[in-house]
């Protein structure tokens, strides 16, 4: 008598060559047979609705039992498909996790890692799991480094800088100033100098604005500006004259 591996490779074997003769637009993922043979489960993926009626006629014609055609999510298809991460372990979603919890880039952003990248894709191509459950860790250590933007004077001739990237692993910091040029710091250095401004990830544009028109770097308004107020007021004397 047969196993059960060798009906289930059997029937995706023979799946596979109706899918291919209907054309049908979906990629057979793994197949389930019962115990009881009375019921034969196909996981597919596809990008769209697909009328898989007349397959679900053929095959049950062929195996004489109940047919369910089930479609999943790219996720779901490595989780059921496994395999090893960049880590060199095997899939979390196959080992240690049991719900897919949403992954954002927010996530990603909080962790100082670029969103284009990707090394923070896994074997699904989506965002990588591990990053959900390692988010407090970076979270907390975070609260002892400055935010992105943040401006500060460091003291004893070694003028401005304005952090652009931190480093929690190796305790540093990196700082820019108005011409470009960058500067690494560890993070004890970086708490002995003088914070001029805090911004945030949303804050960069204006900041680099805030660099580029504001030399003195107090926020003091430009002279044509302050005396604007004086010009309105001679010209609403001269009117009522």
């Amino acid at each position: 008598m047969r196993s059960l591996r060798e009906k289930e490779t059997e029937a995706h074997r023979t799946c596979q060559q109706c899918i291919a003769k209907q054309g049908l637009p979906m990629k057979l993922v793994d197949v389930e047979w019962q115990f009881d043979s009375n019921k034969i489960r196909f996981y597919f993926t596809s990008d769209r609705r697909v009328d898989f009626r007349k397959l679900v006629r053929d095959l049950a014609s062929i195996f004489k039992s109940r047919i369910e055609m089930r479609q999943i999510g790219v996720r779901d298809e490595a989780r059921r498909l496994g395999g090893y991460g960049r880590c060199g372990r095997y899939y979390c979603c196959r080992g240690v996790i049991n719900d897919f919890d949403p992954v954002t880039l927010k996530m990603v952003k909080e962790q100082h890692l670029a969103p284009g990248s990707p090394k923070i894709s896994g074997g699904c191509g989506r965002l990588m799991c591990c990053l959900r459950y390692e988010r407090d860790f970076y979270k907390e250590a975070s609260k002892e480094y400055p935010k992105l933007g943040t401006r500060i004077e460091m003291g004893e001739g070694r003028g401005k800088g304005k952090v652009v990237a931190v480093d929690i692993f190796y305790g540093r910091v990196t700082l820019s100033d108005k011409e470009g040029s960058t500067t690494v710091v560890a993070i004890e250095d970086f708490k002995k100098g003088r914070i001029t401004d805090v911004g945030d990830d949303e804050a960069r544009s204006a900041l680099d604005d805030y660099w580029r028109d504001i030399e003195s770097g107090d926020g003091e308004k430009k002279p044509e500006e302050r005396d604007e107020p004086q010009k309105r007021e001679d010209k609403e004397g001269k009117n009522a004259g």
